[in-house]
């Protein structure tokens, strides 16, 4: 995917270091049905189950060869500062798309509403592109 798909710098990075460094964490890592991605150029959403705030994500950047995958990242982590303002670099620089949850926009419907359509605007320009999009239904970390 490095190379592919427009993926950025920073991307292909973290790709290459989550493949040297989650071994080492991870007794096992099984890769089931990767081979059925379809190739790049082809517009793909994929759908994920999604039990821990990055391991989810960083396991399936490691499991895929041949795409570039544009996650969905709730919005806050673009907004991170002080230590964890790494994962803000990583977030803006992996070209995740900020999609902003019920709770980041309390009470406010017109916000919520300008805040989905611009979420799918950006997805859609991607899938328009041939990107591979990732996006987790329940949208949140079962073990908060």
């Amino acid at each position: 995917a490095c190379g592919v798909d427009g993926a950025p710098v920073v991307y292909c990075l973290l790709k290459h270091a989550c493949r040297r460094l989650l071994p080492m964490y991870f007794d096992q890592i099984h890769a089931v049905g990767a081979e059925n991605l379809p190739e790049p150029g082809v517009p793909t959403i994929l759908a994920f189950g999604h039990s821990n705030d990055l391991a989810d994500m960083l396991l399936l950047l490691s499991a895929t060869e041949k795409r570039y995958i544009r996650f969905g990242a709730a919005a806050f982590l673009f907004k991170l500062k002080g230590a964890m303002s790494i994962l803000s670099f990583i977030a803006k620089h992996i070209g995740a798309v900020p999609v902003v949850r019920p709770q980041e926009t309390a009470g406010d419907d017109k916000a919520k509403a300008e805040a989905n359509k611009a979420l799918a605007d950006r997805m859609m320009d991607a899938l328009s592109r041939g990107q591979c999009i990732a996006l987790s239904p329940e949208g949140g970390s079962r073990f908060r």
